[in-house]
């Protein structure tokens, strides 16, 4: 059997108020239904996120992105693409407004995914693995 691809899905809430985000939890849902192996990350319950995604070794990561973290998002790819190869996704709206600037300014970043995200996050992620 091929091995699905490690993905990780991470978030951050306004205000530092923890909760799940629906949005990606449901990203997370559609593609842990097929098959491959999904953690959510709350930036606010992992204070050192680098380690925790580096401990979970993922192939891809994925950024829920508004305009309040973009750059903290940002920050997060490129620290993580200097210590291990996975693939950068970012997506929701910190990113739509922008997304041809984010892809040429930031090299961290391999991917962009704008609207709605279930669908079109598997299918990428069913390319690049």
């Amino acid at each position: 059997m091929i091995r699905k691809a490690k993905v990780c899905l991470v978030y951050c809430t306004p205000f530092g108020i923890v909760y799940e985000h629906i949005g990606i939890a449901s990203i997370g849902a559609y593609i842990k239904e097929r098959g491959y192996d999904v953690k959510l990350i709350c930036l606010e319950e992992s204070p050192d996120a680098v380690h925790t995604i580096t401990e979970i070794a993922p192939d891809i990561v994925g950024f829920n992105t508004v305009t309040s973290n973009l750059e903290k998002m940002l920050d997060l790819a490129f620290k993580l693409k200097s210590q291990m190869p996975v693939f950068t996704v970012l997506g929701r709206i910190g990113v739509s407004g922008n997304p041809v600037d984010i892809m040429k300014n930031y090299e961290e970043i391999d991917a962009i995914v704008l609207g709605e995200g279930e669908i079109t996050f598997y299918e990428l992620i069913e390319r690049v693995t």
